[in-house]
């Protein structure tokens, strides 16, 4: 069976590219958004679209999908957005022991984490921007290496450096609040 029109490629494909979206976002609306972007654009060519190949068409789908993301994540105005954490916003899970002291501790390991991982951004933003992208937003080493010219065995190199600085740094923070 093969795709005949624009409107049945729409049907099949618009809800795999918002779960591409939101795989990488983390964010429902977001993916929505970017789902619809990528099927306007498809839209304006849709004549130049190849229909008889499902599995070109899914490709595709899921290339431009992920470019956009990343596109997206480039832009300097969300990565700043993307990479604080608000404090204010950050959501509790419930402690279900009930333990007062277990929560504390924990709501403080957060807060060392979140200090962490301001001053690794601060230190050197290029390997906090590099961390985010592949552990947070889940991009592959190989195209994080090749939008900053580099190679997937640095950026899996950078990534263990930053690692090891953020455990460094957490002991150290511990063991302040402990003396």
């Amino acid at each position: 069976m093969t795709i005949e029109n624009f409107n049945q490629f729409y049907d099949e494909y618009q809800r795999f590219s918002a779960y591409v979206a939101y795989c990488i976002t983390k964010d429902k609306l977001l993916a929505e958004d970017i789902s619809q972007e990528i099927f306007i654009t498809f839209y304006k060519m849709k004549e130049n679209l190849d229909y008889s190949d499902r599995k070109k068409l899914k490709a595709l789908v899921l290339r431009a999908t992920t470019n956009r993301c990343n596109d997206y994540f480039r832009k300097s105005s969300t990565k700043q957005e993307m990479c604080t954490f608000d404090e204010e916003g950050v959501e509790e899970t419930p402690d279900e022991s009930g333990d007062p002291e277990s929560r504390l501790l924990r709501m403080e390991e957060e807060t060392y984490q979140r200090l962490v991982l301001r001053k690794l951004r601060m230190r050197n933003p290029q390997n906090y921007d590099i961390l985010m992208k592949t552990k947070f937003y889940r991009i592959p080493a190989s195209e994080v290496a090749e939008e900053y010219g580099i190679t997937t065995n640095n950026v899996n190199n950078r990534n263990l450096r930053s690692k090891a600085w953020i455990i460094e740094e957490l002991e150290k923070l511990r063991r302040q609040s402990h003396m």
